[in-house]
């Protein structure tokens, strides 16, 4: 539903568009929240650094608009491409403190120029992702007009089943790239508003996603500063070191985007 039958492939390259449906293709911005976790020894998750900042980036993909309302689903294939820099990517993790302590304010200073720092200097974060992706979306749609223009709004929901990952990932002083092969690992719903025009074989349309992304594995293990705790054998208070292999990232985003439909 949604969708008018398209005709049987006639061996053209008009037919073979027809097939597709279309394609379009538009920058897109957005806010960004980026979490690293670790389990603890009790295998618990942890969260040991998060920061937000804003997203911005572009994606390519087949598409078809929709000439009728109803309910419909379409595969999707396409080439996603973000960056995201995070200048505040604080550790979260908690320090202990042995009972009957009293706890001191630290005074943090730089050794070379004793000026005062921030204790709890955050990290620089920065994450671009190149991303081809193939999946598939699912929704609503309602569509009203004539035959020289349709507008038409809908509710959609997605999931990339299988992508293809170009992650370069900067921790503090840490960077590293790879890529990677990505399984069911991201998705998205939202809300769509366009117009189609069927003479002209064009369409625009306004975009507002939540974007989720499970894990993003870096290229190796990156070392962070783990909770403080005291060690009453030793009488004295240890650092734990914590590895963390990936991020988790949820966007929110907005596009626009044109294309051609057929």
């Amino acid at each position: 539903m949604g969708e008018r039958p398209r005709p049987a492939f006639d061996g053209t390259v008009y037919g073979a568009l027809r097939l597709l449906g279309g394609v379009e293709g538009g920058p897109l911005y957005g806010f960004a929240r980026v979490s690293s976790r670790v389990k603890d020894e009790t295998g618990e998750p942890v969260e040991v650094a998060a920061g937000s900042a804003r997203q911005k980036g572009y994606r390519i993909a087949l598409y078809s608009a929709p000439t009728e309302s109803g309910w419909f689903w379409y595969p999707v294939l396409g080439f996603l491409s973000q960056d995201i820099e995070i200048s505040d990517f604080r550790q979260s993790v908690e320090s202990g403190t042995p009972a009957g302590a009293t706890d001191i304010e630290a005074v943090c200073s730089d050794p070379d120029t004793g000026d005062t720092i921030d204790c709890d200097s955050p990290n620089t974060y920065a994450l671009d992702m190149q991303s081809g992706f193939g999946g598939a979306r699912a929704g609503y749609s309602v569509v009203a007009g004539s035959p020289n223009l349709e507008l038409f709004l809908s509710l959609n929901a997605g999931l990339n089943a299988v992508e293809y990952r170009r992650i370069r990932a900067e921790v503090g002083a840490y960077a590293a790239q790879g890529t990677a092969w990505a399984w069911v690992s991201s998705g998205a719903f939202g809300m769509t508003y366009g117009l189609r025009l069927p003479k002209l074989h064009a369409a625009l349309r306004f975009m507002f996603d939540y974007e989720w992304y499970r894990r993003f594995a870096y290229a190796e293990p990156v070392l962070f500063k783990g909770p403080v705790r005291y060690n009453a054998d030793k009488q004295k208070h240890e650092q734990v070191p914590l590895f963390v292999e990936g991020a988790r990232l949820g966007v929110w985003s907005f596009q626009v985007a044109a294309g051609m439909v057929f």
